[in-house]
């Protein structure tokens, strides 16, 4: 197995939230250094060692691209991060649909002044109406980087937004509450592919099936495509986003076989640095189009301008490599340490508590190293669900064993874990937090939302480790109890 730069920053620490960030691989570690070294050029000059500097991004691109299951090299554009990338996406995908909308008043407007020349009634407005706004489909349980800046957008009334509700027993959103949503206005469909808090597997490759016959179906009479009116001169289309900064380096990511126009990725998610990358298919071909967010030179294609940050890159490239040629040895690993936390988690747990699972049952299963549960007396459950995915419907009364008073006990413990998405986190201001809203979206009961911790293992996370954590877990219920 690949190196690790350090899971701990000291040996009786133990890191267990790695889906806020992961350590640094030393092989990437020490391809950030080697570049900063001899790859230290402008990529964009034209001399030996511009060149040599171009071709560490080549090389990383390369990487990158076959990560994600790609041969296109092509299809890779260079990022800050996910949030950036996130952001360019959607920001694409509604430049597009605005030119489409563009075009089409045009086209009206052209056909109503030939209509009134010859004395005829004007054409209905199409699809592509200036009256119609951009519409955007996302599920409840995305990631900020993508939920927030649709919904920025909305309330500035540049799109409509449908936020389709996510369930713990799918894991996300199913392929029919999709093809429900789809209106001619549809430009971006965004689903991510695991979940950040509960580590659950979206089936993104069904979504994308479902999104293709409806723009088959949907396209005009004598379309090749699924296009707006040909005099339009600009084609609809029903983009297809996930955001896979969570699944690349845990479950097999192959945006061939899922289907998607766009995938985002964030390397400190998988023992890179913190950059991040969009594929857009048929990127060079203009099939899934990038628009800038920013003006400058004309780095990336001019899509991302500004020059390349290439010790990073070559970093994130490495990382993407351990990937290609380890997954399948991570995965294992992870597995095995997993099974062997929620076994110790259900075996061990003392008589007066209970352990309720969130989207442990998802059909789509989830990611190898992700859990999150909630620890409540065992005496405040009420009536259990059977095959509902949060495991219990509620509590009869107020639990002691809050959450965060759990993370901060076993913190003292040089233990450390996390409530949820640390994009969610921060102080309580000395009340009770609010829980997750990623579990609350679910539909997890709010007093047991506020008890839930996530487990997020890594790569070099061993069974000791995670029986370490257990044992220590029950101490720190049973001290916060005795308060």
């Amino acid at each position: 197995m690949a190196a690790i730069a350090s899971e701990t920053t000291a040996a009786s620490e133990l890191y267990l939230d790695n889906n806020a960030t992961t350590p640094v691989a030393a092989e990437v570690i020490a391809a950030v250094a080697g570049t900063l070294a001899t790859a230290w050029a402008n990529p964009s000059s034209a001399h030996g060692p511009g060149l040599a500097a171009r071709a560490v991004l080549d090389d990383a691109r390369r990487w990158t691209a076959l990560a994600l299951g790609s041969n296109s090299t092509s299809d890779i554009v260079f990022t800050s991060g996910g949030t950036e990338s996130n952001n360019l996406v959607l920001h694409s995908a509604v430049e597009h649909a605005q030119a489409a909308i563009r075009a089409a008043q045009a086209a009206e407007a052209t056909e109503a002044a030939d209509a009134a020349t010859a004395g005829k009634p004007a054409a209905a407005p199409s699809a592509n109406s200036s009256a119609q706004r951009p519409h955007v489909i996302l599920t409840s349980i995305e990631h900020p980087a993508t939920l927030r800046p649709a919904q920025v957008l909305a309330e500035r009334g540049a799109i409509t937004l449908t936020v389709l509700p996510a369930s713990l027993a799918n894991g996300s959103v199913t392929a029919a509450q999709v093809s429900q949503a789809l209106q001619p206005s549809t430009c971006l469909v965004s689903v991510m592919l695991v979940n950040n808090e509960t580590g659950c597997v979206a089936d993104l490759a069904a979504i994308c099936r479902v999104v293709r016959d409806w723009e088959q179906a949907s396209a005009p009479s004598g379309s090749a495509t699924a296009a707006g009116p040909a005099s339009t001169g600009v084609p609809r289309r029903v983009f297809v986003h996930t955001d896979a900064a969570q699944a690349l380096g845990k479950i097999p990511v192959n945006v061939e076989l899922l289907g998607v126009d766009y995938a985002t990725i964030a390397g400190h998610k998988f023992y890179g640095p913190r950059i991040g990358a969009v594929y857009a298919r048929g990127l060079a071909a203009n099939h899934t189009p990038l628009f800038p967010m920013l003006f400058g030179g004309g780095q990336e294609r001019g899509i991302r301008p500004g020059t390349e940050n290439t010790p990073m890159i070559a970093g994130f490239g490495k990382a993407c490599e351990l990937i290609v040629q380890h997954l399948s040895e991570y995965q294992r690993a992870m597995s095995k340490v997993m099974n062997a936390l929620e076994a110790a988690l259900e075996a061990t747990c003392p008589a007066h508590l209970a352990v309720i699972f969130h989207g442990k049952q998802a059909v789509h299963g989830r990611s190898p190293n992700t859990t999150n549960f909630s620890v409540v007396e065992r005496s405040l459950l009420c009536s259990r669900e059977s095959g509902s995915g949060s495991s219990a419907s509620g509590l009869a009364g107020p639990s002691r064993l809050g959450s965060w008073k759990l993370v901060e006990r076993l913190s003292d413990a040089q233990i450390y874990v996390s409530r949820g998405a640390a994009c969610h986190s921060g102080s309580h201001g000395g009340g009770d937090p609010e829980p997750s809203p990623i579990l609350l979206a679910y539909g997890v009961e709010h007093g047991i939302a506020q008890n839930a911790l996530r487990v997020s293992i890594g790569r070099e996370t061993t069974v000791a480790d995670v029986q370490r954590f257990v044992a220590a877990l029950w101490d720190a219920c049973n001290h916060v109890l005795s308060q």
